[in-house]
C-alpha cells in the first residue's frame, strides 16, 4: 500500500538539501575569496592564478594572467572534493615564507625607479604569515556552525 503524501515528503527533503547545499556553498565561496584577496600583488600573477576545481586539483597556470577569474561555485557539492589551487611557481614562498632573512638591496621597482625591500623575516611584507591557513580555519569554523 503506497504511503499518502510521500511525494510532498520527498520534495521537502530535496528542498532542504538544496538549501543546505547553497548555505555551504556560500561559506566555501567566501572562504576561497578570503584566501585570494590577501595574496600579495607585484604584477598580479599569483592572485590571478587561484583556480577552483571539482574532483582533481587544477594544473592550470597562466604566467600572463593578471586579473582573477570570477570564482563560480559548482552545484551539487555534497560528496564532491573541491580543490582551490595555485600553481604559481613562487606561491610556496608567499604562503610559507622562504625569502632571504637579511635583504640588503631588495627588488628594483621600475615604477618608483628605486630599490625596495619587499620581505621581512623571510615573508613578503604584503602576506600575513599563515594567511591561507587562517582563511581555511575561519571557513571550517563557519561550516561547523551550519
Amino acid at each position: 500500500m503506497p504511503i499518502k503524501g510521500i511525494n510532498k515528503v520527498k520534495q521537502a527533503l530535496n528542498e532542504a538539501r538544496e538549501e543546505k547545499e547553497r548555505q555551504i556553498g556560500r561559506v566555501i565561496f567566501k572562504g576561497f575569496r578570503e584566501v585570494q584577496k590577501p595574496t600579495p600583488v607585484d604584477e598580479g600573477t599569483a592572485r590571478a592564478n587561484w583556480f577552483l576545481s571539482v574532483g582533481t586539483p587544477s594544473a592550470r597556470y597562466d604566467k600572463d594572467k593578471k586579473t582573477p577569474d570570477n570564482i563560480r561555485m559548482p552545484t551539487n557539492i555534497f560528496g564532491s572534493k573541491l580543490y582551490y589551487t595555485n600553481n604559481t611557481p613562487y606561491i610556496g614562498k608567499l604562503v610559507y615564507g622562504g625569502y632571504k632573512l637579511l635583504v640588503k638591496k631588495g627588488t628594483y621597482n621600475k615604477h618608483k625607479k628605486a630599490w625596495e625591500i619587499r620581505s621581512i623575516r623571510g615573508y613578503s611584507k604584503q602576506a600575513p604569515n599563515g594567511w591561507v591557513t587562517q582563511a581555511v580555519d575561519v571557513m571550517l569554523w563557519n561550516l561547523s556552525k551550519l
